[in-house]
């Protein structure tokens, strides 16, 4: 392969795991949903955002990189509960795959909300294009950050939910002089 061309091959690959922001509503708002996760509880946005953040995980039983991405996603929800931090994964697989999601969530033993998007409404409002996507959301509302594919070691998506998180005494304890 050629030097130029290995270049922009890696362009085209960092593009594809890049860290973007969503341009899915106006002001990058995130658009409202109300869906029912697996158990068949109700997850709704604006009652969700009350209590924290939230971070969507769109993905798939047949994405590899999605998989790659479930230790990250359990690790993020597990150090920021705290903080109300809510992760949902949302199974895209749709409607001749869904009987597979189940079995898929207890074999990777996620302990997060996981909802169906059988009809690929959520993942249009969100203009999902590749998997896996996360989309973090804070509680006004707004669009934060959104994350395309997944690279082991990445760290900039969490250091968004992190920066969501950090209590604003922490943020401020800079020591003043008496």
């Amino acid at each position: 392969m050629s030097r130029s061309r290995l270049g922009r091959w890696c362009v085209a690959l960092a593009c594809g795991l890049a860290l973007v922001a969503l341009p899915a509503r106006a002001e990058n708002r995130a658009a409202p949903f109300r869906l029912r996760d697996l158990t068949g509880a109700t997850l709704d946005l604006a009652e969700l955002r009350t209590r924290g953040p939230v971070l969507l995980e769109f993905w798939a039983t047949w994405c590899a990189p999605c998989r790659a991405a479930f230790p990250e996603l359990e690790a993020l929800r597990r150090e920021y509960a705290d903080c109300g931090l809510t992760v949902i994964g949302v199974s895209v697989d749709g409607p001749r795959n869904v009987a597979k999601v189940r079995p898929f969530v207890a074999r990777e033993h996620l302990t997060f909300p996981i909802a169906l998007d059988l009809d690929g409404r959520l993942q249009q409002l969100y203009q999902v294009t590749q998997l896996p996507t996360a989309v973090l959301i804070d509680t006004s509302g707004a669009v934060v950050a959104a994350r395309v594919g997944f690279r082991a070691g990445e760290t900039a998506f969490a250091e968004h939910v992190r920066a969501l998180c950090r209590p604003a005494a922490s943020a401020d304890s800079v020591s003043t002089p008496r």
